[in-house]
């Protein structure tokens, strides 16, 4: 104990603990497969999109088409049950191509700031987009059918890069191999 006459010691020195940097510092850059893979989903998007609103400036055309095909394959129907069902398939092809179109830039995004589940679902979308321009190739016009061709090429080269070692290493959190 401290007598009245002895001043108090200093206290011992604190032990010195190194605390590892937070994650934000030590993140490693974007390899260059990653950029380039987001680079070309988002080109792929963008010409998927102006394609779809080419098929909504022409949308009467596209509709007397599918009418068309729907009255070949299925002359023994009504005139409105005929009807009924190309509109139904001109909703669903506009409606889901736009959907997908916009799914595919949210995920791509998505991709870009490092979350891994976006490229398992712009794989998925990349399937059901490159379906989706089957079923409308015989119905859309030249122009609009070159736009979803190209949007879906590019969606493809997106899918590879995205898929290489080094977006792999990235994704994991392990920045790009060596």
């Amino acid at each position: 104990m401290n007598s009245p006459m002895q001043q108090p010691t200093a206290p011992p020195p604190r032990p010195e603990y190194e605390l590892p940097p937070p994650a934000e510092a030590i993140a490693r850059p974007r390899p260059l497969s990653m950029v380039i893979a987001v680079g070309l989903w988002l080109g792929a998007v963008v010409l998927a999109a102006a394609s779809t609103v080419l098929i909504l400036l022409d949308l009467q055309q596209l509709h007397g088409d599918l009418l068309a095909q729907v009255v070949q394959q299925f002359p023994n129907e009504t005139a409105a049950t005929q009807q009924r069902v190309a509109n139904l398939a001109l909703a669903i092809l506009v409606g889901s191509g736009g959907l997908v179109v916009l799914l595919q830039l949210v995920c791509a995004i998505a991709m870009h700031a490092r979350r891994r589940l976006a490229r398992l679902v712009l794989v998925a979308l990349w399937l059901l987009g490159a379906v989706q321009n089957v079923f409308i190739a015989g119905v859309v016009p030249g122009p609009v059918l070159a736009g979803l061709v190209t949007a879906t090429g590019l969606a493809t080269m997106a899918t590879v890069a995205m898929f290489l070692p080094p977006s792999n290493a990235w994704l994991a959190g392990r920045g790009a191999p060596s």
